[in-house]
């Protein structure tokens, strides 16, 4: 479980990072900007079919962790 968690906040950094670097004033910040939101928007539904009601306490950790990894990679 805890690579499935790894893997989809590392997938959810890269996507929002390529989002990110469009000019889409259309598109809205929340969720589609930040780390945080998308990560527990994206990984809700793949984790509460793999793990069932674990899986929706897992989903918030994926967004902290995908949260994480923008924090630690901008301090670089």
């Amino acid at each position: 479980m805890i690579f499935n968690l790894i893997g989809l906040a590392c997938l959810v950094h890269i996507l929002v990072d390529f989002i990110s670097s469009f000019v889409l004033p259309e598109l809205p910040n929340k969720p589609f900007r930040c780390e945080l939101c998308m990560g527990f928007w994206l990984s809700i539904l793949p984790l509460t079919i793999m793990y069932g009601a674990t899986g929706l306490l897992a989903a918030p950790i994926v967004g902290v962790l995908a949260d994480l990894i923008f924090r630690l990679k901008n301090r670089l």
